[in-house]
């Protein structure tokens, strides 16, 4: 069974994952997926949301979603999120947010 987590992002935003999914032969559901791995493993969240905005629906608004196949890592995850005072949707639009800026896995994948 396939997992959900999802958030708003603008709609410069939603493009720039997809096309940074696709350099890495990555769905953005899939890349989101592997973001939210990645959080429920590091726990980076806390220092992140100070520097990262949350969620703000504006009138272009795009849902984008991750796709996680582990009940754990999303629960992991959800309690991140609740840890440091956020819901799942304001805490997956930050990580996502932190990847477009930090582009943690591109420096992954060159070492």
């Amino acid at each position: 069974m396939e997992l959900q987590i999802g958030c708003y992002l603008t709609r410069e935003e939603a493009v720039s994952l997809a096309a940074y999914a696709t350099e890495h032969e990555l769905s953005r559901p899939k890349l989101c997926g592997l973001l939210v791995l990645r959080e429920a493993l590091r726990q980076r969240l806390y220092h992140l949301k100070g520097r990262y905005n949350g969620c703000e629906r504006q009138k272009d608004a795009t849902r984008v979603t991750a796709r996680i196949s582990n009940m754990e890592v999303k629960s992991i995850f959800l309690e991140s999120a609740r840890r440091c005072g956020l819901g799942s949707d304001e805490a997956a639009a930050i990580v996502f947010r932190a990847e477009l800026d930090e582009h943690w896995l591109a420096s992954a994948l060159r070492t």
